[in-house]
């Protein structure tokens, strides 16, 4: 719709029903029957009624203006993991972050700063948030947006609302606004010095072996297997045990004999 009105503006049109029929001519016929349907559509009722109707019709117009969490949660979703090294993806996640959430925090904001900073830090890599939280509590961080316009008109605004001879309340946990963690997230990237490791250390050594998911099928099966082998190991141990005792067994039968026989020439003689 938006794009009509250009070119209406652009063609010199100014008739309230020739708006309307060139808004229909980009129209399929499926639509452009229902919309002139609409009552608004009649002789008589403005264009820009007409399109406030219309706009009912499609509250996705609605989200578009004033924004979506579902928007929200789809970009974050794109860079979940994002590390410190990845500036292409970091540098698209916070563009389309702000954009949403600008329209998400205007007035009836839907979030809160703190909301979108939690955000911000819960989306990026683990390591890469712990690096942003640092330096969030860093006093001279602050000079990465010192020259930044938007930023200074928001504080500027900031100090405009608080009441005369009042300083201005800052909640602890929240000093710094969402755009200025979006600034520290561009920094740190746009200054990585390329140290992430390639490898973890485990146990004092390192290892280049990638970590391998181990299915619960695969673990229960090994257990089993192990299992199976160390009660074939008792039970041949304890067949070599028997087989040693009936061979003790045996030569103490023979020596006995051996015995008797000694003692039974003895007696003879």
């Amino acid at each position: 719709m938006d794009q009509c009105n250009r070119i209406i503006t652009a063609s010199g049109i100014t008739g309230d029903q020739e708006k309307k029929n060139q808004v229909l001519s980009y129209v399929t016929a499926k639509v452009r029957q229902a919309w002139e349907g609409v009552r608004e559509y009649q002789d008589g009722t403005s264009y820009a009624d007409w399109v406030i109707r219309l706009r009912k019709i499609y509250p996705e117009h609605e989200e578009r203006t004033l924004g979506s969490l579902s928007r929200l949660r789809e970009i974050c979703k794109d860079a979940e993991g994002v590390t410190r090294g990845e500036l292409g993806r970091i540098l698209r996640f916070t563009t389309f972050f702000a954009a949403e959430a600008k329209k998400l925090i205007q007035k009836p904001a839907q979030v809160t700063n703190s909301n979108l900073v939690g955000t911000i830090l819960d989306t990026v890599h683990p390591d890469f948030s712990a690096q942003i939280g640092l330096a969030m509590n860093n006093p001279g961080i602050e000079t990465i947006w010192a020259t930044d316009a938007e930023i200074a008109e928001d504080d500027a605004a900031i100090l405009a609302a608080q009441p005369a001879g009042e300083e201005a309340l800052v909640r602890r946990g929240d000093r710094l606004s969402w755009k200025k963690v979006l600034k520290i997230v561009e920094h740190l990237a746009e200054n990585w010095t390329g140290t992430e490791a390639l490898f973890s250390t485990t146990n004092g050594r390192n290892t280049m072996v990638p970590a391998i998911k181990i299915e619960p099928v695969i673990l229960e099966r090994k257990a089993e297997s192990a299992m199976k082998r160390e009660v074939t190991d008792k039970l041949e141990m304890f067949q070599l045990d028997i087989a040693a005792l009936k061979d003790t067994l045996n030569v103490q039968d023979r020596r006995m004999n051996e015995v008797f026989r000694k003692f039974e020439t003895v007696q003879a003689e």
